[in-house]
């Protein structure tokens, strides 16, 4: 019960920050689940009907609203701030900003599936990190001074679909959606 709390405030805290910033982004995950929905069959009836079967079964398995929610708290805010969504980027695509706070620079590089972290000027001048989306793993880690450190995760099942939150305090926040 503690970890839906838990859940539902950090759920409610990223809802509260995507709306007072107003990151609308091209929700380019939910394109990206579209466009493999769209890929599988053909133009004639019984390509039509496996289409349709798919997209009833990833309804279900919530697969669309997963990708929906990841676009909405992690991959819009993102575009937002970078005006650059690194989903939707083709490879070898490139986008750099320049963000100050207060006395120190950062160096955002958003590329396909990474967005790398560096400060330029201040306390902190010359740390980097980097955010990078395992699409073979449904997963987003974080790389920071040789370390990798695994921030979410989805499964996917036939009769449950969880989502993992990993905490630097080791605490892992699980959300269990039956599958009816």
């Amino acid at each position: 019960m503690k970890n839906l709390k838990v859940t539902v405030a950090l759920f409610l805290a990223s809802w509260f920050l995507m709306v007072q910033t107003g990151c609308f982004g091209r929700f380019a995950l939910v394109k990206k689940v579209y466009e493999f929905n769209d890929s599988v069959g053909g133009k004639d009836l019984g390509g039509r009907f496996v289409k349709q079967l798919l997209y009833m079964v990833m309804i279900i398995v919530p697969v669309y609203e997963l990708a929906g929610l990841i676009d909405s708290i992690i991959l819009n805010l993102i575009e937002f701030w970078t005006g650059s969504n690194p989903i939707a980027m083709a490879e070898g695509e490139q986008e750099i900003q320049l963000v100050r706070k207060d006395n120190e620079l950062y160096k955002l590089t958003a590329t396909k599936n990474q967005m790398h972290v560096k400060q330029l000027q201040g306390a902190n001048a010359g740390q980097e990190l980097t955010f990078v989306w395992q699409p073979q793993q449904n997963a987003w880690y974080l790389h920071c001074k040789g370390e990798i450190t695994k921030l979410a995760d989805l499964q996917f099942g036939l009769m449950t679909t969880t989502a993992h939150f990993y905490l630097p305090n080791g605490v892992v926040l699980q959300e269990n959606m039956e599958n009816t």
